[in-house]
């Protein structure tokens, strides 16, 4: 059976699990379960120890700049382009 719990975290701890939570696109209460699991699972290592290496969102917007934006094509995306070929061919 369940149990719910409410915790108040450290603003540090609760940034880290939001940053954690947005690039690996999870909720929040899945990545503190998995800390948590970890952590009784591995008596003696840190919070830290467990968690991903940090890293800002800015970096992760910079190296993934379409993540979350809409992408549209064109409905003739695909379509055949034969002058491309003919110009290819010259």
């Amino acid at each position: 059976m369940a149990e719910q719990v409410t915790l108040t975290l450290p603003d540090s701890l609760a940034q880290r699990v939001h940053e954690v939570a947005t690039l690996t696109q999870r909720p929040l209460e899945d990545v503190l379960l998995e800390w948590l699991r970890r952590g009784s699972i591995e008596p003696g290592k840190s919070l830290e120890a467990i968690a991903p290496p940090q890293q800002s969102p800015a970096s992760t917007r910079s190296r993934y700049t379409l993540r979350g934006l809409p992408l549209q094509m064109s409905e003739d995306f695909d379509a055949p382009m034969p002058e491309l070929w003919e110009s290819l061919g010259e």
